[in-house]
């Protein structure tokens, strides 16, 4: 999802300068966003987006149809992508703490348990950072807080992060792409669980 709103910022930008500046929404038609975790290709006939949210400049990603904006050190989730006659949600998470040694103001993609973090418990947000930072909360739950690890394998530096809804974790493919390593907020949380991936010759 976060690749696919990625490219419709793109796309954006280069359809402005033949815009008139007097319509809110962009439509966008015949996109695809490819599921890393099912390997399908998810066909998108057509999406409204609302101007003002492409041009947010605080966006950081977007997972089950919420985007999520990173201010102040504060991240919000918003799904104003959802249909035009519901209001707009928006949920703000607790502060992000940073880790001694990591950053917390560039992020590589974020990714969520689940649609439902407004109102299911079991619903995780987990925010990776470039760098060896992994953090992990509930926003459901009334003492939500952030539980952040910190990866000292390099080569997940700049991994992506995704869920698994098989293995209910988080995994993330090294960046030569030979293991998959795996959190949660259970036994794996400081040590992922590693799979090595087998790959054709």
């Amino acid at each position: 999802m976060y690749h696919l709103l990625r490219r419709l910022r793109l796309s954006l930008r280069r359809n402005l300068t033949t815009s008139s500046g007097c319509f809110s929404y962009y439509y966008v038609r015949g996109a695809e966003s490819w599921e890393p975790v099912s390997g399908e290709t998810i066909s998108v006939p057509y999406l409204k987006v609302p101007m003002e949210l492409l041009k947010e400049i605080g966006i950081i990603g977007a997972s089950h149809g919420w985007v999520a904006t990173l201010k102040n050190g504060v991240v919000c989730l918003q799904d104003d992508l959802d249909l035009p006659d519901t209001d707009p949600k928006h949920i703000p998470l607790p502060p992000i703490v940073t880790l001694p040694h990591c950053q917390t103001q560039i992020v590589t993609n974020i990714s969520m348990s689940s649609s439902s973090p407004d109102d299911d418990e079991d619903c995780i947000v987990a925010v990776k950072f470039l760098g060896p930072q992994l953090s992990l909360c509930k926003p459901a739950q009334r003492d939500c807080k952030w539980s952040n690890i910190r990866i000292t394998d390099p080569s997940f530096f700049s991994s992506h992060v995704m869920y698994s809804k098989r293995d209910e974790m988080f995994s993330m493919p090294a960046s030569r792409g030979h293991y998959i390593g795996s959190w949660d907020l259970g036994r794996h949380m400081k040590e992922p669980k590693i799979q090595m991936l087998r790959l054709p010759r």
